[in-house]
């Protein structure tokens, strides 16, 4: 799509594989996307080669509807991809029902202001670029989020890790804030760090279960072990 494109609210974009392909099926957005309807990215091809891609090469895919992520009939192994820029709105929904991985460019954001819900035994994905937590934040289900590469992770407001879905940095992560304002990140379940950097602008309170594993963590904020928190350090140097 070599132009701006908008999903109005009851049209729905289908993006998908069928059980006879063995290659992904992209969409390419040149000048950003909108959407306020549904957008689904599945596949029906059970082999990593079968994954459905969103692409935005230039602009931002601007969410105040629906994306699903499903794995369709007969799809099991895909990882299905969004490349590039996403501004999920307050009115929008990311809901996971398989696998995703988000790829960010360096410069690049996604700006998290309304639902994400993973389901049970999913992973979502997102290496690189700086995610922003803001107010309005929801993270639900009982899926998983891992952080890859070089990425940062900045929040605008306090937020808390649910219990139910474990954060893993597996890459090189900065945790900070937008702006010189102290936020709070609460982790109520699972936060496990490797090789990565929890700025003096972020307040961390571990009522959950934090593990520091491997390589150089830092801690340069304040920092709580709260009541039934545990901290565990495996193999590895922390600065707390």
């Amino acid at each position: 799509i070599e132009s701006s494109y908008h999903n109005f609210s009851v049209g729905t974009v289908n993006i998908g594989n069928n059980t006879s392909s063995f290659t992904k099926l992209s969409l390419t957005a040149t000048s950003g996307l909108t959407n306020d309807g549904t957008i689904n990215l599945t596949s029906n091809y059970s082999s990593s080669n079968g994954l459905a891609e969103l692409e935005m090469t230039s602009g931002t895919l601007e969410n105040n509807g629906t994306i699903q992520i499903t794995q369709g009939t007969g799809g099991t192994n895909a990882t299905h991809i969004i490349d590039g820029e996403i501004d999920n709105t307050s009115d929008g929904t990311i809901d996971i029902d398989h696998d995703l991985k988000v790829t960010l460019a360096s410069g690049e954001t996604f700006t998290q202001h309304g639902v994400v819900d993973l389901a049970t035994s999913t992973t979502l994905t997102i290496e690189g670029g700086t995610t922003i937590i803001g107010t309005g934040t929801t993270f639900s289900g009982t899926g998983d989020v891992n952080f890859t590469g070089t990425a940062a992770l900045n929040l605008d407001s306090n937020f808390t890790l649910s219990t139910a879905i474990p954060v893993t940095a597996t890459g090189s992560l900065t945790i900070g804030s937008t702006d010189a304002t102290v936020h709070t990140l609460s982790n109520s379940g699972t936060l496990t760090l490797t090789n990565d950097i929890i700025s003096s602008t972020v307040s961390l309170s571990n009522s959950g279960t934090l593990n520091i594993d491997d390589n150089y963590t830092r801690i340069q904020g304040t920092f709580h072990n709260a009541t039934l928190g545990t901290t565990n350090i495996g193999n590895s140097t922390a600065y707390l």
